[in-house]
C-alpha cells in the first residue's frame, strides 16, 4: 500500500505498541524498563533478607553498634536503612507532584480568601456595585458635592497679619 502524495509512510520496523498491543500476550513489542526491573529485584532481594532475621533492631543505634560486624542481624539493619532511601527515590517523583499540588492548592484558597476580603472590604467602603443609582441620583450627589461648604473661602484678599492688610 503506498501513501497518498505529500505523506510519507512509516516503516513497518519503526511501529510503535498501540493500545490493542498492550492486552495482547505477546510482550516483544513492549519495551522493558530495567531501572523498573532493578527496583523490583532489589525490593524482593532486601525484602527476604530482612524477613529473615529475627532481631529487629535499628540502623545506628547503641544495640546495632554493639553487634559484631559479621552479625547479619547488623546488616539487615543497614539494608533496612538503605531499602527505606532506595523506595524513597522509587516514588520521589510522585511525592514531589502531591507536595507541589498541595501547597498550590493552599495558595490558591489563600488567594481566594484575600480575594473576598477584599471584596467585602470594597462594598463596605463603596457600597454594593449591584445596586445602580439613576442618572438623576448620581447628578444630584455631583451637583451636592459642588455647592459651597460653610467653611469655604468666599475669595479676596488674604490677611497675614492677624487682620491686618
Amino acid at each position: 500500500m503506498s501513501a497518498p502524495p505529500g505523506k510519507r509512510s512509516r516503516p513497518a520496523g519503526n511501529r510503535t505498541a498501540s493500545k490493542s498491543d498492550i492486552g495482547s500476550t505477546d510482550n516483544s513489542s513492549v519495551p522493558s524498563n530495567p531501572l523498573a526491573e532493578l527496583s523490583i529485584g532489589r525490593r524482593t532481594w532486601s525484602r527476604r533478607y530482612i524477613e529473615s532475621r529475627v532481631k529487629r533492631i535499628r540502623f545506628g543505634s547503641t544495640e546495632w553498634l554493639m553487634l559484631d560486624d559479621s552479625d547479619p542481624d547488623k546488616l539487615a539493619a543497614a539494608v533496612v536503612a538503605a531499602e527505606t532511601y532506595a523506595s524513597a527515590d522509587d516514588t520521589l517523583e510522585d511525592d514531589l507532584r502531591r507536595e507541589i499540588e498541595g501547597l498550590r492548592a493552599g495558595f490558591k484558597r489563600e488567594e481566594d480568601a484575600a480575594y473576598q476580603r477584599q471584596a467585602a472590604e470594597h462594598r463596605a467602603r463603596y457600597g454594593n456595585p449591584a445596586v445602580r443609582k439613576s442618572f438623576q441620583q448620581r447628578r444630584a450627589e455631583q451637583l451636592a458635592a459642588a455647592e459651597p461648604k460653610p467653611d469655604d473661602s468666599t475669595g479676596g484678599p488674604v490677611s497675614w497679619n492677624g487682620g491686618a492688610s
